[in-house]
């Protein structure tokens, strides 16, 4: 049977696994930032999220006639989180004599592996039992950026994400993408930079991420994606798993999941180097 170091259970109680990996995985992740998608945290095993692909119908109607009844085309997306986890094993000593406590520091070190991996498959395309993310994506319109020697590509991108009715809502790119619009000219001969400030470019936030593919930057509406994360978020202790070392272990486990609810409000440049 499992057991809670006594020494070290405030680090572990209940109302506090939140603050380890749960909350840091919503403030800190990539894929659960505002600008990238809906968020939602349930406390189930799947997720529906509703989607109108075709929506109501209005029209002019003269006073004293019938308004005509028109129907709506409502379908979901299910989204399963898959569970992502990591142990790691501390002498007895360490995790009862240490100040501040070793758990809760390894605590809050699985937190940032979560969140490492969660955003490594949401910008990728995971195996199964992982989540599967942009990389493994269709039906998104795809603009050749070649070089990526202006920023029309980019403009392109935004613009298709509109006429699909998508507000775009953030830029994503790997770093090296984002340097390279950073060194971008503002006339040829100058050295002067066409964006001073690669923080904004078309008025999008730009998202650097080192897992994002490079040679692909998305323009993105955050309402065409859903980030959903079980709320039934674990950090645990044992001294059963490890008992002949007299080493604790202590686990952390989170679920996550994706779907892309509006793949045609998505839209990716492809650079060449």
């Amino acid at each position: 049977m499992s057991t809670m170091l006594t020494t070290n259970v405030q680090a572990l109680a209940t109302d506090d696994r939140s603050s380890l990996v749960l909350q840091p995985l919503l403030d800190t992740s990539i894929a659960a930032r505002a600008e990238v998608a809906q968020v939602f945290t349930t406390g189930s095993t799947t997720y529906r999220v509703p989607v109108v692909r075709a929506g109501a119908a209005a029209k002019w109607t003269a006073e004293g006639e019938e308004i005509l009844p028109s129907g709506v085309d409502i379908d979901e997306v299910t989204i399963v989180p898959s569970k992502v986890a990591g142990l790691i094993p501390i002498s007895r000593e360490l995790a009862e004599d240490s100040a501040p406590s070793a758990i809760e520091t390894v605590g809050h070190s699985l937190a940032n592996a979560i969140i490492w991996r969660t955003d490594e498959a949401f910008f990728g395309n995971a195996e199964a039992p992982g989540p599967a993310g942009l990389a493994g994506l269709s039906d998104v319109h795809e603009v050749d950026g070649g070089t990526l020697d202006n920023l029309d590509p980019l403009l392109h991108a935004r613009t298709e994400v509109a006429v699909n009715g998508g507000t775009p809502t953030a830029i994503l790119a790997h770093p090296r993408d984002v340097m390279r619009v950073a060194q971008l000219k503002d006339s040829e001969g100058s050295n002067r930079a066409l964006i001073e400030d690669v923080t904004t470019v078309l008025g999008l936030p730009v998202i650097a991420s080192e897992h994002a593919t490079e040679g692909t930057l998305w323009v993105i509406d955050s309402s065409a994606i859903a980030t959903v994360v079980r709320d039934t978020v674990t950090v645990e202790s044992s001294r059963d798993v490890f008992f002949s070392s007299d080493r604790v272990a202590v686990k952390a486990t989170a679920r996550v999941g994706f779907g892309f609810i509006h793949p045609e409000k998505l839209a990716k440049v492809n650079v060449t180097a």
